[in-house]
């Protein structure tokens, strides 16, 4: 049998990821179920961006996984159905994930306003550790039930994605319900540079905020928009503290950024 510790971040990360795939609580709210997985929705998995990465260099966390695609699904279908018992794996997950993730604006939006910040490497080593919440897509509603179940289940999750997390590395929360949950980790003195926005895909999200405005662009084209010169110059006052918690905010009374410490 293999240490954990013996194995590397991607093999703990695949380890992760096939316990998460393969869970088996058949919770009501969430598509959890085998005839959900045969449809083709899974949970989402953690993964390291991109593939040939080595470390991790940063952690965006979401709260849970947003509506399945109908091409991600019928990925699904396909990759599941050479497996023995038409159920798909981690490495299916994976799979879809190289494929479809440069087109989704949950990825693309995180990771431009990570490269105006200039916070990842750019090498072949150094990458994004993708990780929710909570894992697996939601119906209507959560009953109260499945979501105590579920917090104390993915708490557990949540401990060894952190624990993969070097000390003194940005964590990018994706929304308030991110942002609390590891404030309480960092509070008890844990060190890591914890930055919270708002989320950047939900409806009404001010996201865009944080970027320069132009008249002549279309808002959710930002691969030309710079980021606000006040947000770098709120983070440049924390740089060199091994640890700090920054929740960035927009005012829509007063039309500014609006800064939380904490």
């Amino acid at each position: 049998m293999i240490n954990m510790a013996d194995k590397t971040i991607n093999e703990k990360i695949e380890d992760l990821g096939t316990r998460i795939i393969n869970c088996d609580e058949k919770c009501d709210g969430v598509y959890s179920k085998n005839d959900d997985r045969k449809n083709g929705r899974y949970p989402a998995c953690p993964f390291l961006d991109p593939k040939g990465a080595t470390k991790i260099d940063v952690l965006i966390l979401g709260i849970n996984p947003g509506p399945s695609s109908n091409l991600q699904m019928e990925f699904y279908k396909a990759l599941a159905e050479r497996n023995a018992e038409n159920i798909a794996t981690y490495k299916d997950w994976r799979r879809i994930m190289d494929a479809l993730d440069k087109d989704i604006e949950y990825f693309k939006r995180p990771r431009h306003l990570l490269d105006e910040l200039k916070i990842i490497k750019k090498d072949n080593t150094n990458g994004i550790l993708w990780a929710e919440i909570f894992y697996c897509e939601k119906k209507n509603g959560i009953p109260k039930e499945t979501f105590e179940k579920c917090s104390k289940k993915c708490s557990k999750y949540l401990n060894e994605i952190l624990e993969l997390v070097p000390k003194g590395k940005h964590i990018l929360c994706l929304g308030d319900t991110a942002f609390e949950r590891i404030k309480t980790y960092v509070k008890n003195g844990n060190k890591w540079k914890v930055i919270g926005i708002d989320h950047p895909t939900r409806r009404y999200s001010t996201f865009f905020k944080y970027f320069e405005e132009k008249e002549d662009k279309d808002e959710e084209k930002l691969q030309d928009r710079k980021i606000r010169s006040e947000f770098v110059e709120e983070l440049k006052r924390d740089e060199k503290k091994n640890d700090y918690l920054i929740n960035f905010l927009w005012d829509k009374v007063s039309n500014t950024l609006k800064v939380e410490k904490p």
